[in-house]
């Protein structure tokens, strides 16, 4: 059985922890940092966990060394890069909730951490299953039923198998594409 810290008890962290109550001989929730008290109250109830483990502040419950097997880091989306660099110091696996970070400095910093700590991370990327992900799989592979080739996604265009930048400026210039 594994035990988990969740830092971030909003809908993420939640949803991550919930795997605990439906396979309990394969993951235990042990901790929780989350700054909305009645968040984490409501938290440490779900879980069954102690006062001693439900902190107001990542860097609180990272103080307290490794106290889990993994770190589940759902935080706000521009606090990713101290919690998981200080959970890669700490020697945590580590489940990192997307977007890995907001800025490219901050993202190659993570990578290069979890490549010289030899831990494993893996950034969360759930909605691959949504319907939305699911109509441009199939625009991609051809199964479109029209024969529709083309949407608009992440301001993306996908035209006849191309990738194609869209300008994000009222421009009427045409798009590049990308090889």
């Amino acid at each position: 059985m594994k035990s988990a810290l969740v830092l971030g008890a909003g809908s993420r962290g939640r949803a991550y922890a919930d795997y605990s109550l439906s396979h309990p001989d394969e993951l235990r929730i042990v901790a929780v940092a989350e700054p909305d008290e009645s968040r984490r109250e409501a938290f440490r109830k779900r879980y069954g966990l102690e006062a001693g483990n439900c902190f107001c502040d990542w860097r609180d419950a990272l103080a307290k060394g490794r106290i889990a097997d993994c770190v589940f880091i759902c935080t706000l989306d521009d606090m990713h890069r101290e919690p998981a660099l200080k959970a890669m110091e700490l020697g945590y696996e580590i489940l990192l909730e997307k977007p890995m970070a907001n800025r490219k400095d901050d993202c190659i910093a993570i990578a290069e951490a979890a490549e010289r700590s030899g831990v494993h991370m893996a950034v969360c990327h759930v909605l691959r299953y949504t319907p939305f992900f699911r109509t441009i799989r199939r625009a991609i592979a051809g199964d479109q039923p029209d024969g529709e080739r083309r949407l608009l996604a992440h301001g993306t265009l996908l035209r006849q198998g191309k990738l194609v930048e869209q300008r994000r400026d009222e421009s009427h210039d045409p798009p590049e594409v990308v090889p």
